[in-house]
């Protein structure tokens, strides 16, 4: 099965380095990608290494099979003997429960120097898919909003001290919110007759609605939160937020921000996948559907869903059918 992000998964890598101080801080250095693996297990067995590694792991491959199991818990009930300073694991959706599980089953040593993140999410509308197993794993989590939302709140209320704390606050504020704002646009829209463009447009109008114009500089950190308590931020914090709001179990949008440059300044919108075709809308002051090129606004060579799908845009009459429809939408017996 062909895998749309084999582009931008790590291969081919494995770096194994001491740092130059004196033999009492001496550190053992490795970075390594999923392929790399069994070449790393043969450096390690046998060796008699005492210096405290800090391990980067790589493993953001697509369908694992048995093998990869294999490999995978034979490398983590070795490292488990060594010690470990810090290793950090950028995983997959398919990876990461599968490192969590394994580092539960062999009672992994280092749960307070272990970091764990979803460099790639493949499926971020499968909520199966979204069950990290996070509260039993021994690690602690780098995961925005973005990915905390998803779980459910007795998940959230057991990730005290595995979660930047005022990201979990956050997690939980906004899960709160999206249920009220879905209640709100579910009592005004007949939301059963709903596509993917539909939800795009009303969710980038209530933004752009309700939300003061942006007065933050792109370099302060506004959070998705913030936006909602501060009715402004950055474009930044719109955007996220943007996608927060389509992105959920409720909404059911495959949705995520996009970081460009628009008129030769820095700007972040969000990139919507509907039929393996990417559609740009702006929580800010861009329309809904913009056509990239026509405008020059430029994402940046390192995003993800601008390499790997082709864009798609609306022509000014598309849009105003779709504006038309959204309002054909409307209940007949909602008042404001």
């Amino acid at each position: 099965m062909k895998d749309d992000y084999e582009s931008i998964v790590h291969h081919n890598l494995l770096i194994i380095k001491r740092n130059n101080s004196s033999s009492k801080s001496s550190k053992l250095y490795i970075k390594v990608s999923y392929d790399k693996i069994e070449d790393l297990l043969h450096f390690l067995i046998g060796q008699n290494i005492l210096d405290p590694i800090e391990i980067e792991v790589y493993d953001e491959k697509y369908i694992p099979n048995e093998k990869d199991y294999l490999i995978i818990q034979r490398f983590l009930v070795l490292i488990n003997r060594f010690n470990i300073n810090k290793i950090s694991f950028f995983l997959s959706d398919t990876t990461f429960p599968i490192y969590s599980a394994i580092m539960k089953s062999i009672n992994w040593s280092f749960a307070n120097n272990t970091y764990m993140s979803l460099s790639i999410n493949r499926n971020p509308l499968n909520k199966k898919k979204k069950d990290l197993i996070l509260p039993s794993t021994p690690s602690k989590f780098l995961l925005p909003e973005e990915i905390l939302i998803w779980q459910s709140e007795e998940t959230l209320n057991k990730l005290n001290g595995k979660v930047d704390n005022q990201v979990l606050q956050d997690s939980v504020k906004l899960k709160k919110y999206i249920e009220e704002l879905y209640a709100k646009i579910k009592s005004k829209y007949k939301i059963e007759q709903f596509t993917e463009f539909d939800k795009s447009l009303i969710i980038s109008s209530i933004l752009k609605r309700n939300f003061r114009k942006i007065d933050s500089s792109d370099d302060d950190i506004i959070t998705p939160y913030q936006v909602i308590k501060q009715k402004g931020g950055n474009a930044l914090g719109r955007a996220r937020l943007m996608a927060i709001l389509l992105n959920n179990e409720y909404m059911k949008t495959n949705a995520t921000i996009i970081k460009g440059q628009y008129e030769n300044r820095s700007h972040v919108w969000v990139g919507v996948l509907i039929d393996n075709l990417l559609y740009h809308c702006c929580p800010t002051y861009l329309r809904a559907f913009f056509d990239p090129d026509g405008i020059k606004c430029i994402p940046n060579k390192d995003e993800v869903y601008p390499k790997i799908y082709k864009s798609q845009a609306f022509n000014e009459r598309r849009y105003a059918a779709e504006e038309k429809r959204v309002l054909s939408l409307i209940r007949r017996n909602y008042v404001e």
